[in-house]
């Protein structure tokens, strides 16, 4: 009975410190990742890159039980590679946290379409474009089995796939899906949501390249109205948006109505830096 007593007595000693070392590394994984969002807010990516680097090998130690931390913390990891032009990294990154929990799709759906979102716009950048569709469309596919048909989320991957037929000349479909993500954002949340701006200028473009030159120069206003009452007419964010107005401008033989726009944009360069 006495030794029976004392191997119980074992038996929980070990399961406590197995569950103390668990909370420890949870911990750990919190305390890192959270440095990492901190240092990612302020602008510091080496730094960010090292904490999420740090939470990533802390989420390792409780992957087998819990894999989604370590998948948060490598879709972070992929995401800053990706900023910082290291696409191997990135792609490195991505593909592992897939591998951790592709098949688990019912039990964190929102992460894998994460995960399958950073893929596909890592493989556009590279002009990989069958790569690049087929992630996001699965991503979408996710989207469709797990949201309420209107939830605005459903928007992104929506635009992401919008803007690779755009880049590769598949105009029609990239009208498509620029159309179905407006009209979910318009709807849920509302006609001057900052949302707004990525399908309204996706749909800009595509009105360019068809010759509606007046439908154009139409969105790509509606697009900077939003932007100067949502963030303020000296928003940084503001310059991408000038910047491709004023070229569509240049492009139609309006110079004179590109040349104060660009000026607007070289202000707007001096305070944000190259950014």
């Amino acid at each position: 009975m006495t030794r029976r007593i004392v191997s119980l007595a074992g038996a929980f000693m070990l399961a406590l410190a197995s569950v103390s070392a668990a909370w420890a590394d949870i911990e750990a994984w919190e305390k890192t990742f959270n440095q990492g969002l901190e240092a990612e807010a302020k602008g510091e990516v080496p730094a960010a890159v090292k904490a999420f680097q740090a939470s990533a090998v802390a989420a390792d130690k409780i992957s087998s039980k819990d894999p989604w931390p370590l998948v948060i913390s490598l879709n972070k990891l992929a995401a800053l590679y990706k900023l910082t032009g290291e696409m191997r990294n990135a792609e490195a990154n991505y593909k592992k946290a897939l591998d951790k929990v592709d098949g688990l799709f019912s039990k964190n759906p929102m992460a894998i379409a994460a995960t399958l979102n950073g893929l596909a716009g890592l493989y556009q950048g590279q002009g990989k474009f069958k790569e690049a569709e087929g992630f996001y469309q699965r991503a979408i596919d996710i989207d469709e089995k797990t949201m309420d048909v209107n939830d605005p989320r459903r928007a992104r991957n929506l635009i992401g796939l919008g803007d690779l037929y755009l880049a590769f000349g598949q105009i029609p479909k990239a009208a498509d899906y620029y159309v179905k993500s407006l009209r979910i954002i318009e709807k849920v949340l509302g006609s001057d949501h900052r949302d707004l701006v990525e399908p309204v200028t996706g749909l800009a473009t595509v009105a360019f390249t068809n010759g509606q030159l007046g439908q154009a120069e139409r969105l790509y206003k509606r697009a900077i109205n939003i932007q100067e009452r949502k963030l303020g007419p000296e928003h940084c964010d503001l310059r991408r948006t000038l910047s491709s107005f004023a070229s569509i401008l240049r492009a139609a033989g309006s110079d004179d109505d590109a040349e104060p726009i660009e000026k607007r944009v070289e202000t707007l360069e001096q305070k944000c830096g190259g950014g």
